[in-house]
């Protein structure tokens, strides 16, 4: 039988690409939360799915139903007494559907805990918890880019001032691009967010594809090291090697760090979307994160010291969707002229 320990807790992150869970355990000494183990395996969810036709990939409902039944054995073992679970963008996508709400109910059973669907403008703040946390920061823009989105949020004083999201991702955007080239699909949905055209001097980086493009800019600067976790760039540099990667193939990373191997299908894409955010934004320091969305989930009862107000009640009060609006008051005409600049 189980004992249960009252200083763990897991995190179960459903994402477009991966399922993962998280075991945490309190450190009494060093005041903060530890890993002590994690599990994932790549599923897959998003995987063909474009906005006009949001449906599940058959193979990945089945993969995400079988490694839930192995976490509900895990939290188990470890005897954790808090779970937070949540689903991103592939969940957010068919939420509304039949297919979304019986597959919601089926994961729920299975795994024996609840399991929130998350907007992407709380997803980007979670994500951006956890970077605030791992790297200190202060101001400038976070960037979360998953199978299915990119998240993202402003930071001013070390607080999350605006936030938002666009549905298109690693696995999304090569679908909904057919007849666009996909760097300009992508700046055409960033222009719909006037203050990121206002610039930030940081651009913050998460997610598994981005890490995989900072270990190739680090291998191209023959930087030594290579811890990829505050791993920082100036602009220039590191967007002349993400347009090399645009026009990389699979087979190109073959021979390269098994953590890119692994992503090599969903790297030139993520590395299109980046070279797009950059070219938008402007900034002038390009710094990757390993920390994020598992890790901001552990303080999410704490939002209120990371967010402004206006934030905390769009994404933190129970709304399914949070309204624009609230995330970024409209500006007068002389900031809306300024941010067009």
């Amino acid at each position: 039988m189980t004992v249960a320990h009252l200083n763990r807790i897991a995190c179960v992150d459903i994402g477009s690409n991966s399922v993962r869970l998280i075991i945490h355990e309190w450190d009494g000494e060093r005041k903060k939360w530890k890993k002590i183990n994690s599990y994932k395996k790549a599923c897959g969810l998003a995987k063909d799915m474009t906005r006009q036709n949001p449906k599940l990939n058959a193979k990945g409902r089945k993969d995400t139903e079988e490694v839930l039944a192995l976490f509900k054995e895990k939290i188990a073992e470890y005897g954790v007494v808090k779970v937070y679970a949540v689903a991103t963008a592939a969940m957010r996508n068919v939420a509304g559907t039949k297919e979304g709400k019986e597959f919601h109910g089926s994961m729920k059973k299975i795994l024996g805990h609840n399991i929130e669907i998350i907007s992407g403008e709380k997803e980007a703040c979670l994500s951006s918890i956890g970077a605030i946390m791992g790297l200190k920061i202060t101001n400038g823009l976070i960037f979360d880019l998953g199978g299915g989105s990119l998240d993202f949020t402003q930071v001013r004083n070390g607080r999350i001032i605006r936030a938002g999201s666009i549905p298109l991702g690693t696995h999304t955007l090569a679908r909904a691009s057919r007849n666009r080239r996909p760097e300009t699909l992508f700046r055409a949905e960033l222009r719909k967010f006037y203050w990121l055209a206002s610039g930030a001097s940081r651009a913050y980086f998460i997610g598994g594809s981005c890490r995989a493009i900072a270990r190739i800019i680090q291998i191209k600067l023959k930087q030594s090291g290579r811890k990829v976790h505050g791993a920082h760039f100036t602009a220039s540099a590191a967007l002349r090697i993400i347009d090399d990667v645009t026009a990389m193939q699979p087979h190109d990373f073959r021979n390269m760090d098994p953590h890119i191997k692994a992503r090599a299908p969903r790297i030139p894409t993520a590395a299109t979307i980046l070279a797009a955010v950059m070219r938008h934004v402007h900034p002038r320091s390009m710094i990757f994160s390993g920390r994020g969305l598992r890790d901001g989930m552990i303080y999410s009862d704490q939002a209120a010291n990371f967010c402004s107000p206006a934030v905390l009640q769009a994404c933190f009060s129970g709304s399914e969707a949070p309204t624009r609006r609230a995330l970024a008051p409209t500006p007068d005409r002389r900031t809306t002229r300024a941010a067009s600049l």
